[in-house]
């Protein structure tokens, strides 16, 4: 069997001409492949520099087919993205008319133009991937129509989503976003055994550097903690809009606050491996896999309660919940973990268990038995 997936997930080459694009997605794609002879995943090809959050394709299965990039600020740039689609919609055209799954991951621009191409091609199976929250109310308009669309089911296919919830049609599919594998799982927990919460605390963040993700927030809020002693250092991963306006706020933190980057996999390991608590303050999110993966290597959540986040870290048994990302809120967290009298250790632990509902292995084995095997039957 063929399967075309359709993303926008950005690729680049390497120095030595290799094609590689952002290692989770890479990943995922990665494992998908067992079940099909041959994958092909067009998406954008940038020509800026490859961040190191990159990585070449693992299975000599996957074949990539770039699209032309559009989008960004600005309204050229959002006119752009009308130019790019005739180009576009003839890559992908050609790529489906041999395809025996196609599978779209949105939310994403792509999305306006793919769902209706999808709608007038009823001889092929169809796997939707929604990845944003699903019950996000103030969403961007192209995001909502997208929802709109797969809610009504006009595609004609499965489409998986983060969290249950009420009256949810049966094609809409609850599941989980992989983060490790069972045995990179198994490796993070017993680095999580060894983890000690009586010294000061090493907190960290990992994630896009914009305004939706809180790092604002969480920098400015390092000035309102009561138990700033407690606190050994604030490490932040990624890179993006506000790297230099949080480098001056930093200055003047009374926290020290450690800005290094993209990373790769291994270097972010490395960071949960010694960090105590992760913290994503988002003002949305479908389910972020910084929360498992940091949650794997026994970090203690403080996350928004946004979309199904709730459904999986239970506030004060697994990680803790905060009502809104202001910096008075995410302090508020902070210093209750801090001043805590509970056995932060057993909140670690079930944080842990937690995350191991995210493998590759189960993934895989779930879009087989409840997808595709579904499907094949009828």
């Amino acid at each position: 069997m063929k399967l075309v997936v359709i993303s926008h997930t950005p690729h680049y080459k390497n120095k030595n001409g290799v094609i590689t694009g952002w290692g989770p997605t890479v990943r995922e794609i990665d494992f998908l492949s067992e079940l099909f002879d041959t994958v092909v995943h067009i998406a954008p090809l940038s020509e800026t520099p490859m961040p190191e959050s990159a990585i070449p394709y693992a299975s000599h299965k996957v074949e990539f087919v770039a699209l032309r990039p559009a989008g960004g600020f600005g309204l050229w740039k959002k006119l752009g993205i009308l130019v790019s689609i005739p180009g576009n919609l003839k890559i992908i055209l050609f790529q489906i008319r041999s395809a025996d799954w196609v599978h779209v991951r949105l939310p994403t621009n792509l999305g306006l133009y793919v769902l209706p191409l999808l709608s007038l091609i009823p001889d092929k199976h169809r796997w939707i991937k929604y990845a944003g929250n699903w019950i996000q109310k103030n969403a961007p308009l192209s995001f909502s129509i997208q929802r709109w669309w797969l809610a009504r089911n006009w595609q004609r296919s499965f489409v998986t989503i983060n969290g249950k919830w009420p009256q949810q049609p049966e094609h809409l599919l609850s599941f989980e976003n992989p983060c490790f594998t069972e045995r990179e799982m198994d490796e993070a927990k017993q680095v999580a055994a060894q983890k000690e919460f009586g010294n000061a605390k090493i907190i960290c963040f990992v994630g896009a550097l914009d305004p939706a993700k809180g790092i604002l927030q969480l920098v400015r809020s390092l000035g309102q903690i009561r138990r700033k002693q407690l606190i050994e250092k604030l490490i932040v991963v990624g890179d993006g809009l506000l790297m230099d306006e949080l480098k001056r706020i930093s200055k003047v933190s009374p926290v020290p606050v450690e800005f290094l980057g993209y990373l790769p996999r291994h270097a972010i390991n490395a960071i949960y491996e010694q960090s105590h608590i992760v913290v994503l303050p988002s003002d949305s999110e479908g389910f972020p896999k910084v929360i498992t993966e940091g949650a794997s290597y026994g970090c203690i959540p403080i996350v928004t309660d946004v979309s199904s986040i709730s459904q999986y870290v239970i506030d004060g048994e697994n990680g803790f919940l905060i009502k809104d990302n202001a910096p008075e809120s995410i302090a508020q967290a902070i210093d209750y973990v801090l001043e805590s009298d509970r056995n932060l250790e057993m909140i670690s632990s079930n944080a842990t268990k937690m995350a191991r509902r995210f493998t590759f292995e189960r993934y895989v084995s779930r879009v087989r038995d409840e997808i595709l095997s579904s499907l094949i039957k009828n």
